[in-house]
């Protein structure tokens, strides 16, 4: 069967991911030889449960392997300082003051970012592009485009999203999805909320 593998949503701190009624994912502790939950995975398609732990019978992997999907619940704690869903997509859709990203006091605040204030002083972002690249250029194997990447944007796009020689792949779709999370905390950051 096709391997799905597993889909990453970031949620409130507060979420509750009982509401779905999924089941939780599982892992095998082989020496004790038992079954663990998952930290933040949950199946939704329908898996057989074990009857005393109430969790996947199968642990994630091996359901993976069978074609089960795992949802991970990623608790992202920023967004318990966004006020509500107007409030998120106003931070979305309107620019931030990108030139913070140049503040040795907002660098360690920033989401996957934070000790890399040298980089985005050399590279300088000015929109989320080139935020979203910057978060690939940091991931291993990537650090050697940098140079390259300071000299020709055009050039290092070609390799950028390319699997590494260690086998590693960062997403273009994660990249975007954490630098819209950098954009919010700009935003937070301007009103004194972060």
């Amino acid at each position: 069967m096709k391997t799905i593998g597993d889909i990453d949503i970031d949620v409130k701190s507060s979420f509750e991911r009982s509401v779905f009624g999924w089941t939780r994912a599982s892992i095998y502790e082989a020496e004790k030889q038992i079954l663990k939950p998952h930290p933040v995975g949950c199946h939704p398609q329908q898996i057989a449960v074990d009857p005393m732990t109430k969790l996947a019978a199968l642990p994630y992997e091996s359901a993976e392997a069978a074609g089960y999907a795992k949802v991970d619940f990623l608790t992202l704690n920023i967004y318990d300082r966004v006020v509500d869903r107007e409030e998120l997509l106003k931070f979305i859709s309107e620019e931030p003051d990108w030139s913070m990203l140049q503040d040795e006091e907002v660098q360690p605040k920033l989401f996957q970012l934070h000790g890399h204030g040298e980089i985005l002083k050399q590279l300088k972002p000015s929109c989320l592009a080139d935020v979203a690249d910057i978060l690939a250029l940091v991931r291993p194997g990537k650090m050697k485009l940098i140079g390259l990447y300071s000299k020709s944007k055009d050039l290092a796009h070609d390799v950028l999203w390319e699997v590494s020689s260690t086998g590693y792949q960062f997403k273009k779709s994660h990249a975007y999805s954490y630098a819209m999370v950098i954009q919010v905390q700009l935003h937070l950051i301007k009103q004194g909320r972060m």
